[in-house]
């Protein structure tokens, strides 16, 4: 984000958006202000060795896929009307 507005004279929220999608605490610091997807990622970490146990224990194959619910937290780095 600081590399590609010093490169391009574009500033996100304003010239573009941009989404992160991890929300860790940084995000939320003024100097970023960074609208991005909080998710669960201790309950995804679980669903996925819960779905790897079968694998790991007798060689069955794993099908299918999950849905995992996300948070949009807007801050200051989308461009809104």
């Amino acid at each position: 984000m600081d590399a590609f507005g010093q490169q391009t004279g574009k500033v996100a929220g304003k010239n573009y958006s941009l989404i992160g999608f991890d929300d860790i605490e940084e995000a939320g610091f003024a100097a970023y202000n960074l609208t991005t997807i909080r998710q669960d990622v201790t309950g995804i970490v679980q669903r996925v060795m819960n779905r790897l146990s079968p694998v790991t224990d007798g060689g069955a194959q794993i099908s299918g896929t999950d849905t995992v619910q996300v948070c949009l937290v807007e801050r200051g780095t989308v461009i809104t009307k």
